[in-house]
């Protein structure tokens, strides 16, 4: 049964106390109304101007400190800020629920003064819509849908009743908001906020094709320019090659001993290394979607010697203190190590002169999507010497095996370090021309139009992931095994551009540098010199690594060295080979340095273009901001609720006299 309309053209009585005509209230209410706007307009400048409050929310002025006044850190100073922030939290909650109410009693007041208004109009005010301002704030009063859609469908009849019926609904939806936003305003939350972002350089290529040279940024202390210019790199054994020595020692260690690291063989493979006192992970894993496997990034210890200066700014500011948390950022290049192979295989070199070979290694296989190991063998050349050009060169170095006298054939093991521009394959189902394999296995009878032969082009097996170009190749050679017995480790390297990260948080006594990284562009191959790998290792051209440098491990004090060389011992061995080289090349990756030119003054920095090099400094700390959808919803609500508070005095100074006579 809906609701008849009647009129209620009422004649005022004197003296009505329900009418306001007493001139100082009617002021002092609108004043009361007016004064709402207050808090709202501070909450709105505090969340648009992004206002920091501090370390705690309990910091008049912004004068608090994570610290004692004898500026030392203590865990009951951090106890008392979070006892302090609990109860400011439950007083601002309060005071938004006292901006609520205090919205309702406005929006309550301009209901009541409509329909008075409307009430004195020639059409009157329905009964049923006379208690509407003490009913609106409640949200289940829309239920009635043809109370209040009713004069909507015949906006012509009544448009003034039309308009209230607007009103109050806005004004229900608008109360029963506002105490939500208000909220999402008033109270303040824990953000990261950064420093202004300085552009320090823009970075030019990297050095990695170049040799290791003197004062570079590669780090080979110990070592002058005369010493490096004859690629002398054992100046560094006491720096470099101990670093290497300990990430190898540490984790054959950790495999040999599972039950020291809890029985979890993989966390030993996550060596950690040092750098001016920023200690960092020697690679990290990432998967590559583009090539369906994982890569090896390597930081740049270049970068990382940067992050220590940018620590040492950031601790003499007062950014510590007054911050909960705070992390030192900065861009920079690092290198991906993409196609790890390990293989084992006989080794052919057939000599074209002039510096200038082509060598070819059997037992070659790859990797498939799945992560598995494509059985099928296959037999991968390079073209070696600087006969081809100027990059592809080669080094090499021994090993003495300490547990070996020097009369025995297998006393050394030897390595030799080589990078190719160029690679090709042959073998089951690439349906390579039978010439050109006849070339590559060293039958010379006719002519070989090795360009031809290098083409990628040539190997036409399905689904055939094997590297074509600049490869490096540690190969490995154990005399006591046979004359053309090889043990080789490849990789590919790229350049990527990732961002380093150092918490310095109080209490962490740790600096810890993260690298944080996307997958690295596929044409951005980086040219290795194989001194690198030398550098790495410490150890001249052609010189010795003496296996005593390493630490003991096993009963009966065989240095462990043997154990990883020698066949016939345990089957980790291989696993602790794979780890040997994969910790010398990441190390050597590190060591690489790159060409940059300084950008000084107020440089912006460009987040689009990765080759700027910026640094900046993120806080965690109390701060009011506009970082959400629901913190804007609230900004649009208490807009709206302001726009009716306004609306509202307006509205009664212009109906003074209506609402008084009604």
């Amino acid at each position: 049964m809906d609701y008849q309309y009647q009129s209620v053209n009422e004649k005022p009585v004197p003296g009505d106390k329900g009418t306001i005509k007493n001139g100082p209230l009617k002021i002092a209410i609108h004043f009361i109304c007016l004064l709402w706007l207050g808090p709202i307009i501070t909450l709105l400048y505090l969340n648009f101007s992004n206002h920091i409050i501090g370390p705690s929310l309990w910091c008049p002025l912004g004068k608090c400190s994570i610290y004692d006044d004898d500026g030392d850190y203590l865990v009951s100073k951090a106890s008392r800020n979070d006892h302090r922030d609990h109860n400011v939290n439950g007083v601002l909650q309060f005071a938004s629920k006292g901006l609520e109410v205090w919205y309702v009693f406005v929006a309550g007041l301009l209901i009541y003064e409509a329909q008075q208004v409307l009430r004195k109009s020639h059409r009157g005010l329905p009964e049923k819509y006379s208690l509407t301002h003490l009913e609106f704030s409640d949200l289940l009063n829309l239920l009635n849908i043809r109370k209040w859609t009713r004069p909507i469908r015949h906006p012509r009849r009544s448009p003034g009743l039309c308009a209230f019926v607007l009103l109050a609904c806005s004004m229900t939806l608008l109360v029963n908001l506002m105490g939500p936003s208000t909220a999402v305003l008033i109270i303040p939350t824990v953000q990261s906020i950064d420093k202004p972002h300085n552009a320090s350089e823009r970075f030019i290529r990297m050095k990695s094709h170049e040799p290791p040279a003197f004062k570079d940024g590669s780090g080979l202390f110990g070592c002058d320019a005369e010493t490096l210019n004859r690629h002398l790199y054992s100046c560094a054994e006491h720096n470099r090659g101990s670093e290497l020595d300990t990430m190898i020692s540490s984790v054959v260690a950790s495999l040999r001993y599972p039950q020291s690291i809890g029985g979890e063989t993989d966390s030993a493979l996550l060596a950690e290394s040092q750098e001016d006192g920023v200690r960092f992970l020697a690679y990290n894993w990432t998967y590559n979607k583009k090539k369906h496997a994982d890569d090896f990034i390597v930081p740049s210890r270049h970068i990382i010697r940067m992050v220590s200066a940018d620590i040492a700014e950031v601790i003499d500011s007062d950014l510590i203190d007054k911050s909960l948390q705070v992390s030192s950022q900065r861009d920079g290049p690092a290198i991906a190590i993409s196609s790890l192979n390990y293989n084992e295989g006989d080794i052919t070199t057939i000599p074209l002169g002039d510096n200038k070979s082509v060598t070819c290694l059997s037992g070659w296989m790859t990797d498939q999507d799945d992560g598995n190991v494509d059985e099928t063998e296959y037999t991968k050349c390079i073209r070696n010497g600087t006969g081809w050009n100027s990059i592809s060169s080669q080094a090499g170095f021994s090993i003495r095996n300490t547990s070996k006298s020097d009369t025995e054939a297998d006393s050394k093991l030897e390595a030799l370090v080589y990078f190719s521009d160029k690679a090709t394959y042959y073998g089951p189902g690439l349906n390579r021309d039978a010439h050109e394999v006849a070339c590559l296995k060293g039958n010379l009878s006719a002519p070989c139009d090795w360009d031809n032969i290098f083409s990628p082009a040539k190997v036409n097996g399905s689904d055939f992931k094997g590297s074509f170009s600049n490869t490096t190749i540690i190969e490995w050679f154990l005399p006591g095994i046979g004359p053309h017995y090889r043990i080789w480790m490849e990789f590919v390297s790229y350049l990527k551009f990732g961002l380093y990260s150092v918490d310095l948080s109080v209490g962490n006594e740790m600096l810890f540098a993260h690298l944080i990284s996307g997958e690295p562009e596929l044409d951005d191959q980086l040219a290795i010199n194989p001194l690198w790998i030398l550098a790495a290792w410490s150890v001249d051209v052609d010189g010795t690594v003496d296996a005593a440098r390493f630490p003991t491990f096993l009963p009966g004090g065989t240095n462990y060295t043997s154990d990883i060389y020698d066949s016939d011992d345990s089957d980790d061995g291989p696993s602790e080979f794979f780890l040997l080289n994969v910790f010398a090349i990441t190390q050597a990756m590190s060591l690489i340095s790159y060409e940059s030119v300084l950008l000084h003054g107020s440089s912006v920095c460009d987040k689009n273009d990765p080759k700027v090099l910026c640094w900046w400094a993120t806080r965690r700390l109390w701060a009011y901001r506009l970082g959400s959808r629901t913190s804007w919803l609230g900004v649009v609500v208490v807009c709206a609720g302001m726009a009716t508070v306004v609306f509202r005095v307006i509205f009664a100074v212009f109906y003074s006299r209506t609402i008084d006579d009604a």
